[in-house]
């Protein structure tokens, strides 16, 4: 058994203390533009479906993408999205369409990924947003290329 932080955890994974157990926030969100694809037709029917996900208490975290028009991500909570429920904005789909990324090699491209980066962190603050998804940037070749790359590097050893 591993102790960490006053926390036992046993072979079975479950977290357990001597004393009360910890204080574990857990939230259920639901993908607005996944789970409603019909809704990115149009405002009329984008409020339909904000309405529709939040009717009752089965989710707290409503996350919305940053592709949608401007208009309806900043006016989500007149457009039916509760206030109990938490707005998150994704920005992963709309970044890795972007030609300049986070994770571009080379500085000048960096540069103006932040900058378009700070241009959602607006956004989201405009919305309202408690969360912002960011995406650094797409990485070059297939998964199983980047995976057989990463393998063929030796672990690095940490200073001492």
């Amino acid at each position: 058994m591993r102790s960490y932080d006053g926390y036992v955890l046993d072979n079975s994974s479950i977290l357990r203390t001597p004393g009360p157990p910890p204080r574990l926030d857990v939230r259920f969100g639901l993908v607005h533009y996944a789970t409603f694809p019909e809704s990115l037709t149009g405002l009329g029917a984008f409020q339909q479906a904000l309405e529709t996900s939040t009717r009752g208490d089965a989710w707290d975290v409503i996350e919305l993408s940053t592709q949608l028009p401007r208009a309806w991500t900043t006016r989500a909570r007149n457009l039916g999205l509760p206030a109990a429920a938490s707005l998150f904005l994704s920005a992963g789909p709309e970044m890795l369409a972007w030609r300049d990324a986070l994770n571009a090699e080379s500085r000048r491209p960096r540069a103006r990924a932040v900058d378009r980066a700070r241009g959602l962190v607006d956004l989201a603050v405009e919305a309202g947003a408690e969360n912002l998804m960011l995406t650094s940037g797409p990485i070059a070749g297939s998964l199983a290329e980047v995976i057989l790359r990463l393998r063929a590097v030796p672990p690095r050893s940490l200073p001492a």
